[in-house]
């Protein structure tokens, strides 16, 4: 039997960018859900795919962030931190972030 070690680190990135891939972007996050994008999942397995997930820019160039209107605590720092992480790991990677839902018009308009 094979070891997961064994399989190729280009393969291994390329079965993971279909495991992250949701509704067009790599790296969906939910304000105010428990639901971690799939890369922090994958981070957790195991050190051989911990460091192929980070070392995988195109995992982390899509961003979306969703902030439901009904939502309204919003831990900036965090949010800062985790987009900090996420540019840091797309490298040279292109960045196409989202920001969706009607909560985010407030907040801009009151910055």
């Amino acid at each position: 039997m094979a070891l997961i070690t064994s399989i190729p680190l280009e393969l291994l990135q390329h079965i993971f960018l279909y495991a992250c891939l949701e509704e067009g972007f790599m790296y969906p996050l939910r304000l105010g859900r428990n639901i971690r994008p799939m890369q922090h999942v994958l981070l957790q397995v195991c050190h051989h795919w911990h460091n192929s997930v980070c070392s995988a820019s195109r995992l982390w160039s899509s961003v979306w962030i969703f902030w439901p209107p009904n939502y309204e605590i919003v831990d900036s720092e965090k949010i800062q931190r985790i987009l900090q992480d996420v540019v840091r790991r797309s490298r040279t990677a292109l960045l196409d972030i989202a920001l969706t839902g009607d909560a985010w018009d407030s907040f801009i308009a009151g910055s």
